[in-house]
């Protein structure tokens, strides 16, 4: 098949899922956006675009388009998201939008002069401008252990094991050849930069504990034969004996334990259905889980000291094991205290305007409403109250009864409260979009609920995009237009299922959707009936 015919009919099969959209975002009461930039592998500057919205109760987010830049600056990342929308059909795209995600770039988020200006200027101040809180975790533990020397000794640690395998197949052979004779499984050392820091510093740190005796046992061997470089075996000895630290040793177990934590955390946040109370929820959590650290060992740091017998664990002698046991817990106890200050004042920080929109969110948590009647009365008037009033403007625009609100929230407390104070299962506020009768009843008050759980908290599914990005425009495809490569990504990122898809709508738009007929001879149709593109139509779709 010539290529440019499967660069149409590719064309068809995306306009038949554009066209599904398309009939989603419109018919959602109210939508946000998460945004990302990003250079491909032909050193194109491309934003994309994504939009979340309630699918049959549940928050979804969507690839919207992929979109070239301009320039990388406020008014050109604008520029591009706008036309996105633009593309759909939708130049008032505003209208119906009540937040907007997005990583921490001062020209995404900066207070003068960004896109986030752009998108709240016109009226439309009640937007939430959020940053992607994924994003922020990282930064928080950053920042938080940036200055600690063990932790740099380690990383320092990992970067050498890295450096000494990457470069050095012959190094890599002996290792793999080392761990076959002491029936060791290896896994070859991984880097320790990244686009995400925890992640890798976490596999790096999994891996070196994993095939520790191998390791020791490879940098011994090149310490003492004395056949490599001067470089080379200087920095074997050196592994040597970092490794043998009893002291090191404990430290990168209770940092596998921390990042453990923590790395739930993140990969909580960068889940597609996180909401606003799934956000509070895991990092409340999370704090609970760093509490518990504080208090005790973690599981891999209890596991090494129950390990090690007579300054040796898992036949290496360790060395500087103290003789007495050391109360290492007030060490690690001001290491957590200080992650635990950073994340929590990163994510739940005065300096976020949003902060109390988003804890109001909360009173759609079902699990957390009181289990009394005098409490639950007036349980979420306020919140109710607040984010009623700032978004007046959005509530308005769908036909919102104000004076309704008050009265189905009560009504709401009332009918599932019952099954609280009972101890009856709960459904979760999802649920209720599902039910007809109780979506009518609640009518007014589920736009508010609406609302919270269309919230972008995390923008990962820009990250998620830009991989698929990577996997269809290689250095072998650089020429690939964006214009294809959106279309790509709109069946790759959005298509369904190859066993489920149904080719019949491509079809027909590939049937009629030409300039001219695609069989002009076929009018002279054999059973005389005027029909023959349509018999010749029929006649395609049986043979599917």
């Amino acid at each position: 098949m010539h290529v440019f015919l499967i660069a149409r009919i590719a064309t068809y099969i995306a306009d038949q899922i554009r066209d599904d959209l398309k009939e989603k975002v419109r018919n959602a009461r109210v939508i946000s956006i998460c945004y990302d930039g990003a250079t491909d592998c032909s050193v194109t500057e491309v934003e994309m675009v994504y939009v979340r919205l309630l699918d049959n109760g549940m928050p979804r987010s969507f690839y919207l388009k992929i979109v070239d830049v301009e320039h990388a600056h406020a008014d050109g990342v604008y520029t591009a998201v706008n036309s996105a929308f633009e593309d759909l059909g939708m130049p008032d795209w505003k209208e119906k939008t009540v937040a907007a995600g997005s990583d921490g770039a001062s020209v995404n988020i900066g207070v003068n002069n960004s896109v986030a200006t752009r998108i709240l200027a016109d009226g439309h101040e009640y937007i939430i401008i959020i940053h992607c809180v994924a994003h922020r975790l990282e930064l928080a533990v950053l920042q938080s252990l940036r200055n600690y020397q063990p932790l740099k000794d380690v990383q320092d640690i990992l970067l050498k094991i890295h450096k000494h395998y990457h470069y050095s197949p012959k190094a890599l052979r002996q290792l793999r050849s080392i761990a076959e004779a002491m029936e060791q499984k290896i896994i070859k050392p991984t880097r320790l930069q990244g686009t995400r820091w925890m992640p890798h510093m976490s596999k790096a740190l999994a891996t070196l504990l994993d095939s520790y005796p191998v390791l020791v046992a490879h940098f011994e061997h090149i310490g003492e034969e004395r056949v490599a470089t001067a470089e080379v075996q200087g920095r074997a000895v050196y592994l040597y004996r970092q490794l043998k630290n009893f002291r090191k040793l404990r430290f990168m177990f209770f940092m596998k334990d921390l990042l453990h934590v923590i790395s739930l955390l993140s990969l909580t946040f960068q889940r597609d259905d996180i909401t606003a109370v799934g956000m509070l929820d895991a990092l409340e959590t999370a704090n609970l889980e760093l509490v518990n650290l504080q208090q005790q060992p973690g599981e891999n740091l209890r596991g090494f000291l129950d390990s090690v017998h007579n300054h040796t664990y898992r036949g290496i002698v360790l060395d500087n094991v103290p003789e007495e046991e050391e109360d290492h817990q007030e060490t690690f106890h001001h290491v957590i205290e200080t992650v635990r200050e950073h994340i929590n004042t990163k994510l739940e920080g005065e300096r976020d305007r949003n902060l109390h929109l988003i804890r109001a969110c909360q009173i759609f948590d079902l699990k957390d409403w009181p289990r009394d009647r005098e409490t639950l009365a007036a349980y979420g008037n306020e919140q109710i109250q607040l984010l009623q009033g700032h978004y007046r403007d959005v509530l308005n625009r769908n036909g919102i009864n104000f004076d309704a609100i008050r009265n189905e929230w009560t009504q709401m407390k009332a009918h599932l409260g019952y099954q609280l104070i009972n101890n009856q299962a709960v459904p979760r506020i999802q649920d209720l979009f599902r039910d007809p009768q109780q979506e009518e009843w609640f009518h007014n008050v589920l736009m508010l609920a609406e609302i919270t759980l269309v919230l972008p908290m995390c923008t990962a599914n820009c990250e998620r995009g830009f991989s698929a990005v990577k996997r269809i425009k290689t250095d072998w495809r650089a020429t690939l237009s964006t214009s294809m490569l959106d279309l790509l990504l709109l069946v790759s990122l959005e298509g369904p299922n190859l066993d489920d898809y149904n080719a019949l709508r491509a079809l027909n738009r590939w049937w009629h959707g030409g300039r001219r007929a695609r069989r002009p001879e076929f009018n002279q149709d054999q059973d005389g009936d005027g029909h023959g593109e349509d018999d010749l139509l029929n006649f395609m779709q049986q043979m599917q």
